[in-house]
């Protein structure tokens, strides 16, 4: 950081995704939720362009919840988390979409959808509207947030399995859904948003999102550098 070539190189490197933030266990993981002795995790692939797309998110429990108790119970505690959901279909709880705050300035969807004080849209309730019940086509209202959804036309959310991380040795399977995914200890659970109804794609490595740093942080991380180049040129 001595030259101000090398002081550049670095600035950019803090501005772009880090190796150091990917999660390939349960110890690269920041956010935790839930209480417990035993380990599960939650990654969600937005698949979306806006990098980083692929998150993932800890979860502490005893007993034998499923993929479908820590997903509601991950979303309920973390208010950077929104899904729109038909919770009383034949087969049970439908997920249309999911989305996530990126920036802290508050999300909100581009049909007029009710979020709930939980985070979340249920269309089979009356803060549905026969608009904003539409499973596809929305969109989030700020352009930096993450938000995909779809069953019938726009595709759909896949749900994935794991009993090891799949990122660290273990591989992921294609799951049934989230309500027939038993957690045992050491699960991973993984979303990811298939545009073409492939079936074929697993999420790809996530980051933990408490790891990287917001955008002011970013900031102060180059004007601090700039300043060190001054100060030592």
């Amino acid at each position: 950081m001595f030259h101000r070539l090398f002081c550049c190189v670095v600035i950019v490197g803090a501005l772009t995704a880090s190796p150091a933030w990917a999660v390939f266990d349960f110890g690269d993981i920041n956010t935790w939720y839930g209480s417990g002795a035993n380990q599960a995790a939650l990654v969600i692939d937005f698949n979306d362009g806006n990098s980083p797309a692929s998150l993932a998110w800890g979860y502490r429990f005893d007993g034998s919840p499923t993929a479908e108790d820590m997903f509601n119970d991950i979303f309920t505690a973390n208010t950077a988390l929104f899904a729109k959901i038909d919770s009383a279909t034949q087969y049970g709880t439908a997920l249309f979409g999911i989305g996530y705050d990126v920036d802290g300035d508050g999300f909100g969807l581009d049909d007029g959808s009710i979020i709930g004080p939980d985070g979340f849209i249920d269309t089979n309730t009356s803060a549905a509207t026969t608009e904003n019940a539409n499973a596809d086509g929305a969109s989030a209202t700020d352009a930096d947030d993450h938000y995909k959804e779809g069953w019938f036309t726009d595709g759909f959310w896949v749900h994935w399995e794991a009993s090891s991380s799949p990122y660290n040795g273990g591989a992921w399977a294609s799951g049934f859904g989230l309500a027939y995914q038993t957690l045992a200890d050491g699960a991973w659970t993984g979303l990811y948003f298939d545009p073409v109804f492939g079936f074929a794609t697993a999420p790809a490595e996530p980051v933990s999102p408490g790891s990287v740093p917001e955008p002011a942080g970013l900031f102060a991380l180059a004007v601090g550098s700039l300043m060190l180049v001054r100060r030592r040129a």
